[in-house]
């Protein structure tokens, strides 16, 4: 959903994170690999994940714009499997830390994520009848 407002070197890092991320807590689920299937058709085509410093994320997400798109979509590929592992939660807020947000911020994108989430499974609860 946000990954577009990423340029071509911001794509490529953040798949590499949401990679980081994913693996995090030890155990790749369905959901999280189709999640991550998702944001990589939405990135412009043919993008490959590219390593990253940690320290470097600042430099590179160099804007509010994309650092936010970054928290977003980590955040939300956190709850993808509906299971926001403390080994993820941890990587999510390493990667805040660096990227100059406090915790109240991150508990305010979180806290739109997961509404975000309640919206489109009531969706979808409406369309199934």
């Amino acid at each position: 959903m946000f990954i577009q407002n990423l340029n071509t070197k911001q794509q490529k890092v953040f798949l590499a994170l949401a990679n980081d991320l994913i693996k995090a807590d030890g155990v790749l689920e369905q959901q999280e690999l189709d999640l991550l299937a998702v944001l990589k058709a939405q990135a412009e085509n043919g993008i490959e994940a590219e390593g990253y410093e940690l320290s470097a994320l600042a430099t590179i997400f160099d804007s509010r714009k994309a650092r936010y798109s970054v928290m977003f979509e980590l955040i939300g590929l956190g709850h993808a499997d509906e299971d926001f592992d403390p080994a993820e939660q941890k990587f999510v807020l390493d990667v805040a830390e660096v990227l100059g947000f406090s915790q109240q911020d991150v508990d305010e994108v979180e806290f739109w994520v997961t509404r975000q989430m309640s919206l489109v499974a009531e969706a979808s609860m409406m369309m199934e009848g």
